[in-house]
């Protein structure tokens, strides 16, 4: 008589369990980012615009004093300096390069009420915001400490050989490498992407040849490791974390344009339509990189 009830009680279990980390989600996420001011070309440079103090001139000179200013423009003596604001109290100072296709070279953002520079901006960096580090801009909530650490710890404990005797294998160094990945991420976090870049390599390599041994039948372990923890318990784990990323999802996530864009060529192929051609109007041309 107890096995039916126990049956009837676990989906309402897993749901409560999924409704707790729903909650757990929403009451432990961070506010996102607020987006950046547009910045306008201030075009009388010595007159200060309305509710600044300091004049263009001033703010470039600011600007220049810097020493990565001075560094890059060190490099392109003929760049020319244009003046921006960008929201209340903030200066956008920015050099471009000389001829027919004139291109941003150096960017500068001052303060206008300290006279502090507390961004500058060169390479590929001028361009692509998303490689600045900015909080928010990818993942969110996340990419935090406390939860991205945390969710690491689950992905290899439980298959870790805690009990004796304790054998490692080829799958435990494979998860251990797919954790490595995060060394990558948080340097791309902090806008450190010369660093970021590189040190997924060894990573992706390591994939490259387990994949390519095993095509040949190398490597296969013989049987798949145990999980040290209860499979019930596993179950549990499962259910709470689903229900904590939906509340994520809910509560501080955003959507960059390749992630948009796949959903949409995922739902024109679910439905049979052509992948080109008639995409919604925010989304146009299927993102620069195409339908995906």
């Amino acid at each position: 008589m107890e096995l039916p009830r126990l049956r009837r009680t676990r989906p309402r279990l897993a749901l409560a369990i999924a409704l707790v980390a729903l909650l757990a989600a929403l009451l432990f996420s961070t506010p996102a980012a607020a987006s950046g001011d547009q910045p306008v070309l201030v075009t009388q440079l010595n007159k200060p615009p309305a509710g600044f103090k300091l004049t263009p001139q001033q703010a470039e000179r600011i600007a220049a004093r810097d020493p990565r200013s001075r560094a890059e423009l060190r490099r392109h003596p003929r760049a020319t300096p244009y003046e921006y604001t960008k929201g209340a109290g903030q200066w956008q100072i920015s050099w471009f390069s000389s001829g027919r296709n004139p291109k941003e070279l150096l960017e500068v953002y001052i303060d206008d009420q300290t006279r502090k520079v507390f961004e500058v901006w060169t390479g590929f960096q001028v361009a692509w915001t998303m490689a600045r580090g900015y909080p928010g801009a990818f993942g969110r909530s996340a990419n935090a400490l406390y939860v991205w650490l945390p969710l690491c710890a689950l992905f290899l404990v439980p298959f870790l050989p805690w009990r004796r005797p304790r054998r490692f294998t080829l799958l435990h160094l494979d998860l251990l490498v797919l954790l490595g990945f995060s060394i990558s991420l948080a340097f791309f976090n902090h806008a450190r992407i010369g660093l970021s870049v590189p040190l997924a390599y060894p990573f992706l390599l390591y994939l490259i040849v387990r994949m390519i041994l095993l095509a040949f039948g190398r490597g296969r372990p013989r049987q798949l490791p145990r999980p040290s923890i209860p499979v019930a318990w596993l179950a549990v784990g499962v259910v709470f974390l689903m229900g904590f990323r939906i509340g994520l999802n809910v509560a501080d996530s955003n959507v960059i344009d390749v992630g948009y864009a796949g959903v949409i060529g995922a739902n024109k192929v679910l439905h049979g339509q052509s992948l080109y051609g008639h995409w919604p109007s925010d989304n146009a041309y299927g993102d620069t990189y195409g339908p995906d």
